[in-house]
């Protein structure tokens, strides 16, 4: 499957995890916030360049070790340069974790920074149950069932040839290499 650098996986076995879900806990207190700050970055460097990003690489002055500057006498730019996020989509992070509702409350009830970013909405929570398979997402402090609208992925033979020739990010894509012939070259 091709998710076009949308995805940053981490491996969890539930079964291996202890009844205060320490393994799980351990695993999202380090992802969440890191991920969630470079996604914010990019987000908000995107949606208003101007203000939260840096603008071209081209005109940057090093300040003090501290950051950038355009040219020798203006603010300080907080964000990042139109070189870097010109391929990014401004969208909120969604983490699709394999555990239950109750194991997610669990965790966030204990930490307050991870909480914060789900229950502030700067994230988007989803669970795979293990047990049932079942996919809910978290809406106003609930676990709702999610209802996919549509199961049809495009079918490319390579990552390359889905991408080839775009600027902007593609949709997702379901990649089936070409078989090859009796001539044991692909088709």
């Amino acid at each position: 499957m091709f998710l076009d650098r949308r995805a940053f996986l981490q491996s969890y076995d539930p079964a291996q995890d202890d009844e205060e879900f320490g393994i799980l806990t351990r695993i999202l207190q380090a992802v969440i916030p890191v991920c969630a700050g470079i996604n914010l970055e990019y987000y908000f460097s995107t949606v208003d360049p101007a203000g939260w990003g840096a603008g071209n690489k081209l005109s940057h002055n090093i300040a003090s070790l501290v950051g950038v500057m355009d040219g020798a006498a203006s603010d300080l730019r907080p964000g990042l340069t139109r070189q870097m996020i010109e391929i990014h989509e401004p969208m909120r992070l969604l983490f699709v974790i394999e555990t239950t509702a109750e194991a997610i409350r669990t965790i966030m009830d204990r930490n307050a920074r991870m909480a914060a970013l789900v229950r502030g909405k700067w994230i988007q929570l989803a669970l795979f149950n293990p047990e049932t398979a079942a996919v809910t997402i978290y809406r106003d402090g609930q676990f709702e069932r999610f209802v996919p609208s549509g199961t049809d992925l495009p079918c490319v033979g390579s990552s390359r040839e889905w991408y080839l020739g775009c600027r902007e990010a593609v949709g997702f894509a379901r990649i089936e290499p070409a078989q090859p012939s009796r001539g044991g070259t692909p088709e």
